[in-house]
C-alpha cells in the first residue's frame, strides 16, 4: 500500500485499484487508446495528464505533441506545445482541457469532431508532414512490439 501511494504498483490487479483510490477505466476505451498511441508513436510524444482520474471511466485522456526526432527530453516544453486528446471506446477527439487549468474540461475543442482513429483526428491540428506520416499505415512489426 505504501509503495502504491508513491506510484509503484507491483503486479497490480483490478481489485488493487480500490486500495490505491484509483478508479478503473473501461477496457474497450483503454484498448482504443493503446492502439492509436502504438500506431502514431513514431510521430508524436505522449504524456499523461493530471486529470486522468477526473475523466469518466469510459474516457482515456493524455496529451500529445509532434516528436518526429524522437526526443526523450524537450528543451522547450511549454503547455502550449501540447494538445489534449480523449478516447471513448469507439472514437477520439481533441479536448479543451490542459494540465495548467484549474479544473478538468472534457469539452471537444473548437472546430473539432470525433474520429475513429487518432491518425484521422490530427488533420488540421498538426503539421502536414505529421498528418501524412500518421495516415501511412504503419510498420506492423513496430506496432506489434509497442
Amino acid at each position: 500500500m505504501e509503495l502504491s501511494k508513491c506510484g509503484i504498483h507491483l503486479m497490480p490487479e483490478d481489485a488493487d485499484a480500490a486500495r490505491g483510490k484509483i478508479h478503473l477505466k473501461e477496457k474497450a476505451s483503454e484498448e482504443r487508446a493503446i492502439l492509436d498511441i502504438a500506431q502514431t508513436l513514431k510521430i508524436f510524444a505522449f504524456q499523461s495528464m493530471k486529470w486522468s482520474q477526473q475523466a469518466e471511466p469510459c474516457n482515456i485522456i493524455c496529451r500529445l505533441r509532434e516528436n518526429q526526432d524522437n526526443d526523450r527530453v524537450f528543451l522547450e516544453d511549454d503547455e502550449s506545445d501540447w494538445n489534449s486528446v480523449m478516447w471513448w471506446e469507439n472514437k477520439v477527439s481533441y479536448i479543451k482541457s490542459k494540465n495548467c487549468d484549474k479544473a478538468f474540461n472534457p469539452e471537444i475543442s473548437e472546430g473539432q469532431v470525433t474520429h475513429s482513429l487518432l491518425a484521422f483526428a490530427v488533420k488540421g491540428v498538426q503539421s502536414e508532414n505529421a498528418v501524412d506520416l500518421a495516415q501511412q499505415y504503419y510498420d506492423i512489426d513496430f506496432i506489434d512490439n509497442i
